[in-house]
């Protein structure tokens, strides 16, 4: 069981990153600071995005 929570982990880690890094490179594309798309991947993510 807690290989399961293990592997969820990771795979939320890695869905959070690659939003991150997608928003991040289409607000740049859009002129607008990347931080601007990290921070708003981070709240569509947020604590109830992922559950």
């Amino acid at each position: 069981m807690e290989a399961k929570a293990v592997h969820q982990f990771f795979l939320h880690l890695i869905a959070i990153l690659l939003t991150a890094r997608l928003f991040g490179e289409l607000f740049a594309h859009l002129k607008s600071p990347p931080v601007v798309g990290d921070l708003l991947a981070g709240v569509l993510l947020g604590p109830s995005g992922l559950a």
